[in-house]
């Protein structure tokens, strides 16, 4: 999981887990962007934090019970309608 290897803890999320591996020090300064999309962290009021945390965005559709409090399932498998806002941070960030 992408917040794992950042370095956060998705520990208490609906899916997610204790960090178990992170981007080591050395490449980490040639990471421009991380985008998250249905990131559970958020559903239990986290973040990225740390050396990523201005190099991320976060991408959550409303109604996703993953990423957020709604009951509309299909909602997580629909966060492609957030690839263009998130493709603009991304070029944002080079």
């Amino acid at each position: 999981m992408v917040d794992n290897s950042s370095g956060i803890s998705s520990d208490g999320a609906l899916v997610g887990g204790a960090i178990v591996a992170t981007i080591p020090a050395a490449p980490r300064p040639r990471v421009g962007a991380i985008l998250l999309f249905g990131n559970p962290i958020r559903a239990i009021g986290r973040s990225v934090t740390g050396v990523c945390a201005g190099r991320t965005a976060g991408y959550c559709v409303h109604g996703d019970p993953v990423c957020g409090a709604g009951l509309d399932v299909p909602a997580h498998l629909s966060h492609g309608n957030k690839a263009s806002e998130a493709a603009v941070f991304a070029a944002s960030r080079f």
